[in-house]
C-alpha cells in the first residue's frame, strides 16, 4: 500500500490484501506471546522454536484488546475479531479469527472467511458454533 491509504489500511479496508493462512499465522504468533513458528500442513515430530516478531508485552496488550469479543459466545478463554471485507458492488466477504487460549482446551486458531456473506457475525456464528461443538471437549469450562 502506499502512504496516501495507509489510514484505510490500519482499518482493514481500501487495497489490503491478506490471506487467511497469514491472519490464522499472526493470531497464533500473538497467543505465543509474539513467537511466529513456520506454518506446517502437517505436524511433525520436531516443534519449530519460531522467532520473535514482536515483543511479549505487545502481544500480551493486543490480546488484552481482543478478548471481550470472543468472551460472550466461546465457552473457554480465548481472543477475536471480526472483519468485514468490502468488494466492489458485491455483498462483503465476512472473517472472523478466534485463537484459544484456554489452559483446559486444545490450542488452535481458528479462521471463517465466508465470500459474499456480508456482516462478520455471519463468520462469527459459523466459527464460535463449530469451536463449541467440534473443538472444545466436556472438560473446558465456562468463562
Amino acid at each position: 500500500f502506499t502512504t496516501k491509504n495507509i489510514g484505510w489500511a490500519c482499518v482493514g479496508q481500501g487495497e489490503d490484501n491478506i490471506t487467511p493462512i497469514a491472519v490464522a499465522n499472526y493470531y497464533a504468533a500473538l497467543a505465543n506471546g509474539g513467537i511466529r513458528r513456520n506454518f506446517k500442513l502437517l505436524r511433525e515430530t520436531e516443534i519449530d522454536k519460531g522467532s520473535r516478531i514482536m515483543m511479549e508485552s505487545t502481544a500480551a496488550y493486543i490480546t488484552k484488546a481482543l478478548t471481550p469479543l470472543a468472551a460472550n459466545q466461546i465457552k473457554c478463554k480465548s481472543f477475536a475479531k471480526t472483519g468485514t471485507a468490502e468488494v466492489d458492488n458485491k455483498p462483503s466477504h465476512a472473517w472472523f479469527v478466534c485463537a484459544l487460549t484456554d489452559e483446559k482446551a486444545p490450542k488452535y486458531v481458528c479462521v471463517v472467511m465466508l465470500e459474499h456473506a456480508g456482516g462478520s457475525q455471519n463468520a462469527k456464528k459459523v466459527a464460535c458454533d463449530y469451536i463449541n461443538n467440534n473443538i472444545l471437549t466436556k472438560g473446558v469450562r465456562d468463562k
